[in-house]
């Protein structure tokens, strides 16, 4: 997957990567960066692996497609749910980076009036008194 993986967020000179020929050797390296539990994250992995296949094996109708929802899931079965895009993670090399999550927008999601930039109901199609919508949410840069 790292091919996938965005130049102007992932490329050397942006981001520090840790990388491993294999899990354990990963596990190993990102222990020296603040990785608690280097066997759990190896048992994680392993776990998701194994079922995502097993998924996969139910449902070899469905083929990964970065572009859209693929219903490629883990069903379920795991703590932490993967829904849409789940692939083995089998081949060398393993990377792993620093990352930081964040909602930034809801592409598209919320409808506003045009002229005042109230966020308008889904109920009844008014504006939502005192509700507001600024920035890039109002330019419909996302929404297409």
């Amino acid at each position: 997957m790292t091919p996938w993986l965005r130049e102007e967020e992932y490329a050397d000179c942006v981001v520090e990567k840790v990388v491993g020929q294999s899990v354990g050797e990963l596990a190993e390296k990102l222990s020296y960066k603040g990785l608690e539990n280097p066997c759990r994250f190896v048992e994680t992995l392993r776990d998701f692996n194994k079922v995502v296949s097993s998924f996969a094996d139910l449902h070899p109708e469905k083929e990964w497609d970065p572009a859209i929802k693929d219903g490629l899931s883990t069903g379920t079965s795991l703590r932490l749910p993967k829904s849409n895009w789940a692939q083995v993670v089998e081949l060398p090399p393993f990377v792993g980076v620093k990352v930081t999550t964040g909602i930034t927008f809801t592409f598209g999601g919320l409808s506003i009036d045009p002229i005042t930039a109230g966020v308008i109901s889904s109920e009844n199609g008014k504006p939502i008194t005192g509700l507001f919508a600024t920035g890039e949410i109002v330019g419909g840069l996302f929404y297409s």
